[in-house]
């Protein structure tokens, strides 16, 4: 690439300097000509001051001038030489001062100036002056030769010049290729340093910025499919429960498990859809969501495990408005907070929603002791790690990829608060860290009790 640039940089100069170079010779040939040609008519006036008025004395006149070069000679009126050198004969130049003009002109060898004689209405001769074209030829050839250097200097400088910009201008180029070859073998954190060329900064800026988010839309892939392990560990087994417990104990009519699976199998395949969905950043469904609806569906679904747990869950909305969020995001956040709070809490649980200033604020709130480590309560951990789980950080990553907030309010009564805003805000926000003062109890103190990350 560098060779093309510089050789179309000297093609160009070339070119511009040729269609300077040759309209210049000429005018400076011209202009030696022309200068010779006005000196030489001055020499002829002068001389023509001294020239006798008979034909006798002219015979015998002689030029001061006894420059070698310059040759002089004397015609009558018919246009006869009568003296000095010259030809036999009138000529062009000599034609036209006998017609009383004053003449010049040039031959193949000679530039020449012809002045007429006698001060009548016709003139009585002419005196005639040539020098060889040589000395003009030559000055034409000096001031030609200096231009050709001035030419070749300015090409050799275009040259330099193409090769320096060209150099100026691929350094940031193969910086932006070494940044997009890192992106492209998996390393999103590229950065492009700064130029003063403003168009390739900004390609430098868009490639950082698609490569922070191709990192975290990547990672939150990976981190969606750690993740699914956990949330569909709980169907598979309800399954598994259900159909050996059918070989145990059979019942009467055996397409009843088989009711059950199909049904459970179903919700399985819905939620893998939901999860792959939301992990690729295309959750399709961020119209205005009915958060009051929402919450009372999702309750209902959660009420049949509530009752054989013998644990009260109460349901409620107040004026919640609909707010452009997925559905789908906000129903797995929720279902984590309430098998949490099934899990790992103690006492009666209340799903409620409520309008708030720019947004709207869902709680999930119940009567257990609090986390015995609040300020790493989503902190994403092992989800292969037996006794854990990542059900709360998932949580949270979903909210952020929704542009919500899921945090910790309060401790005693343990209580989750998701905080929706009424605009959204582009989805896939870069993850907040974990806080302290996020997680922190309102007593002051962490009360002892069982972990609360599902």
């Amino acid at each position: 690439m560098t060779r093309r640039i510089v050789t179309t940089v000297l093609v160009v100069c070339t070119l511009a300097v040729a269609l300077f170079f040759v309209p210049m010779a000429l005018l400076v040939r011209d202009q030696y000509r022309h200068t010779d040609l006005l000196e030489l008519q001055r020499l002829n006036f002068v001389a023509v001051r001294h020239v006798p008025d008979t034909a006798a004395d002219r015979a015998r006149w002689t030029p001061a001038d006894t420059n070698p070069d310059h040759r002089y000679a004397l015609y009558d009126s018919s246009g006869r030489r009568i003296t000095g050198n010259g030809p036999v004969t009138a000529d062009a130049a000599i034609t036209e001062a006998l017609r009383g003009d004053v003449a010049g002109g040039a031959t193949d060898d000679e530039i020449v100036a012809a002045t007429p004689l006698g001060s009548g209405a016709r003139p009585t001769g002419a005196l005639r002056i040539a020098e060889p074209r040589e000395e003009s030829t030559a000055r034409t050839a000096t001031a030609i030769a200096w231009m050709s250097a001035l030419a070749v200097a300015a090409i050799l400088f275009a040259a330099g010049a193409g090769w320096w910009l060209v150099r100026r201008l691929l350094g940031p180029v193969q910086a932006l290729r070494a940044a997009a070859d890192r992106l492209g073998r998996g390393d999103f954190t590229v950065e492009v340093p700064t130029t003063a060329l403003q168009e390739i900064d900004d390609v430098g800026r868009a490639l950082a910025a698609s490569g922070a988010r191709i990192g975290r839309l990547v990672e939150r892939e990976r981190a969606f499919s750690a993740d699914a392990s956990h949330e569909l560990r709980t169907p598979v087994a309800a399954v598994l429960v259900a159909l050996e417990t059918e070989l145990l104990a059979p019942r009467p009519d055996r397409r009843t498990v088989l009711v059950e699976s199909i049904a459970a199998l179903t919700r399985l395949e819905t939620t893998i859809e939901d999860l792959l969905r939301l992990a690729r950043d295309n959750p399709g469904d961020r119209e205005p969501a009915d958060i009051c609806a929402l919450a009372n569906d999702i309750g209902t679904d959660w009420l049949p495990r509530y009752d054989a747990a013998r644990r009260p869950l109460q349901v409620s909305c107040q004026n919640a408005p609909a707010v452009p969020v997925s559905a789908t995001a906000v129903r797995h956040i929720l279902d984590v907070l309430l098998d949490n709070a099934l899990r790992h809490g103690d006492g009666a649980v209340s799903l409620a929603a409520d309008a708030t200033p720019g947004g709207v604020a869902i709680t999930v709130t119940d009567q257990g002791p609090g986390p015995r480590q609040p300020e790493t309560l989503f902190t994403r951990r092992d989800p292969r790690a037996a006794g854990t789980g990542v059900g709360l950080a998932l949580a949270r990553s979903l909210a952020e990829a929704e542009g919500a907030r899921l945090r910790l309010r309060a401790a005693a009564p343990t209580t989750f608060e998701l905080l929706i805003p009424l605009r959204p805000q582009g989805g896939t926000t870069e993850p907040s860290p974990d806080r302290p003062d996020q997680a922190r109890p309102t007593s002051g103190r962490t009360p002892a009790g069982q972990e609360k990350n599902a």
